[in-house]
């Protein structure tokens, strides 16, 4: 593919570029779902009255899954 500028970019420069752009904008899933604990806590000590619960499923691997 060749750009107007006269560069050349393969395909997979620019499926990297895609990744890389949407990591930025949704973030990392696994960084996200490690934070809900955090959230949870802040919760709770925002709100003295609050409680806060969270369900983990351990997958076949042996991980917990929010």
């Amino acid at each position: 593919m060749i750009l107007k500028l006269g560069q050349h970019v393969t395909r997979w420069q620019a499926w990297r570029a895609i990744v890389a752009s949407l990591k930025v904008i949704y973030g990392d899933e696994a960084k996200q779902y490690s934070r809900i604990w955090d959230f949870c806590i802040q919760v709770i000590n925002t709100d003295s009255g609050t409680k806060c619960y969270v369900k983990c499923i351990d997958n076949e691997d042996g991980k917990s899954t929010i």
